[in-house]
């Protein structure tokens, strides 16, 4: 079964779907397309509660190319966990990050 599928697509609206995935990803996701894209709207919404299937909402003013903004938007999540996790490791060995 597919992970991501564009269920629907009209004059710079979009609907994606995310299988397997919850608020964690879709809050994450809707932040990084609105961070490297400039969406007129983006939000999500759970299809249901028992379901762990997101769907992310995109309306711009002209046509573009989802597919290439959930690419970059997928690349910058990267980038900041990468950024993240590195600053945290060198905080560990500084002697920081201890609770």
């Amino acid at each position: 079964m597919e992970r991501v599928r564009i269920i629907r697509e009209s004059r710079g609206s979009y609907v994606i779907q995310v299988y397997g995935e919850d608020h964690t990803l879709g809050t994450l996701l809707v932040e990084a397309i609105k961070k490297v894209s400039n969406p007129e709207l983006a939000y999500y919404e759970t299809v249901h509660p028992m379901e762990d299937i997101i769907q992310v909402y995109v309306k711009y003013d002209d046509d573009v190319d989802i597919k290439e903004v959930l690419r970059k938007a997928s690349e910058y999540l990267l980038e900041t966990i990468e950024d993240f996790r590195k600053r945290y490791l060198e905080a560990l060995e500084s002697g920081g990050g201890r609770g």
